[in-house]
């Protein structure tokens, strides 16, 4: 039975400690919070509350740590970990840069600890699935477009609109899921041109070379409805696949998706954090690398990166430049 410690105790950390809580062989060891409030909600949960995490290492013995603080801590939490031998499970985004993600895998790496990123999309059957099918040719796309709506920046709370915790606005903090998808699907963009506005990044777009001559559009648009929207739409040479949040909703003939994931589906962003978990605990139980690395991590932000910098730039900006 492997033992996690939950570090933070938010939204995301109350998703954590569910969903591990859900895996026949974790346990939630403990968590880690610093805010009396969600010290009393995860204490109500029946979890084991620390607000120290030196502490709660030395007490709990964790096989394992997950990480759901804002993204300014989140080197800081990789460090420790890194110094006391124990593999680290960081909520996307990795970091709020290249840079700083980039320490984080070095310091981990010099530690010999797994590090890694908890991209919960790549979990779901069906987006699994679109992968499969384009690794091996049986679906050829030739374009992508990917249209997300999004909450206002007024209705996102706390530290998430502060640039100095989250590091960016709306296209690191939700908008990597999808250029990680994109990079997942069909290798790393070869370049792109993108433009940003508003003081969260309000308004997003981006059309993105990727490779076997594939091109994506993508936009993102906080609008000032409640909720998100998200829907992707591949053209391929055998018909067109539509994708409505994780789940294939129309394919080609003949090309049928597994059945979606339903166990887990009441956590508050679905299936994929629980299905996540389930193969990050047999990675941990086994000593191997996490199901998205560290280094996966590393490039999504850098992704997140690059588009800025071609708005900066007004232009075309090459991957690896």
């Amino acid at each position: 039975m492997s033992r996690w410690l939950v570090v933070g105790y938010g939204r995301a950390g109350e998703v954590h400690a569910a969903a591990l809580s859900r895996v026949s062989t974790a346990v939630v060891a403990g968590v880690v919070e610093a805010s009396p409030e969600a010290r009393e909600r995860a204490s109500a949960a029946g979890y084991a509350v620390h607000s120290d995490l030196d502490a709660a290492i030395k007490e709990a013995r964790p096989d394992a740590i997950s990480v759901a603080l804002p993204h300014d801590l989140h080197e800081w939490t990789v460090e420790v970990a890194a110094a006391n031998g124990i593999p680290v499970l960081v909520e996307k985004p990795l970091a709020r840069d290249a840079e700083e993600a980039g320490r984080m895998v070095a310091v981990a790496r010099a530690g010999g600890v797994e590090l890694g990123c908890l991209m919960n999309y790549r979990s779901y059957a069906q987006l699994r699935w679109i992968r499969d099918i384009v690794a091996d040719g049986t679906l050829r796309v030739h374009n992508v477009v990917v249209e997300v709506n999004l909450p206002a920046a007024v209705q996102v709370p706390g530290w998430q609109t502060s640039e100095a915790r989250a590091g960016r606005g709306l296209l690191l903090t939700v908008g990597v899921h999808y250029l990680d998808l994109l990079a997942w699907w069909f290798g790393a963009p070869e370049r792109l041109v993108a433009d940003v506005r508003g003081s969260f990044d309000d308004a997003a777009t981006a059309l993105i070379a990727l490779p076997g001559d594939v091109r994506a559009a993508v936009s993102m648009v906080a609008v000032a409805a409640r909720g998100a929207g998200v829907r992707i739409t591949l053209s391929a040479s055998e018909g067109t696949v539509v994708i409505e949040g994780s789940r294939v909703v129309s394919s080609p003939e003949g090309m049928t998706p597994p059945e979606p994931e339903t166990e887990g589906a009441d956590l508050l962003y679905g299936a994929g954090h629980l299905e996540y978990f389930r193969a990050a605990d047999r990675a941990v139980e086994l000593g191997r690398p996490f199901p998205v690395s560290g280094d996966d991590g590393l490039e999504a932000v850098r992704l997140v990166d690059l588009w800025y910098a071609s708005a900066r730039a007004g232009g075309w900006v090459g991957y690896g430049e």
